[in-house]
């Protein structure tokens, strides 16, 4: 089974970077809400869940899924008060860029693996 990553951005790990063709959009945290970037030279800080697998801190640069000549991502924000926001982020050919802000409940966590070491 084939399962794609989550990815998170929070205060200590705050930029994710995007490889759009040939330049680089950085999504950074600012504490409330994310913002864009645009020609970031920037190292990423970010967090990489993996269902079932683990979570990472990571630095490389994402490429979004490409539909046509549109390209789309999901980044997680945990935010100030410890809101956990999704952002659906679509970026059309011609570099106009949209989101879709959602509150996520306990289901970011489905396929988190907690492992407990037992005395």
């Amino acid at each position: 089974m084939i399962v794609l990553p989550k990815f998170l951005i929070m205060r200590r790990h705050p930029i994710l970077p995007l490889r759009l063709d040939n330049e680089l959009l950085c999504i950074m945290h600012r504490d409330n809400y994310i913002d864009f970037i645009t020609s970031c030279n920037e190292a990423g800080n970010y967090v990489m869940v993996i269902p079932y697998q683990g979570s990472y801190i990571e630095s490389k640069p994402i490429r979004p899924i490409i539909w046509g000549d549109l390209s789309s991502i999901e980044v997680y924000a945990l935010l100030r008060g410890g809101e956990l926001a999704l952002y659906e982020l679509s970026i059309r050919g011609g570099g106009k860029a949209s989101y879709v802000r959602y509150r996520v409940n306990e289901e970011f966590l489905r396929g988190v693996l907690v492992f407990m070491v037992m005395p």
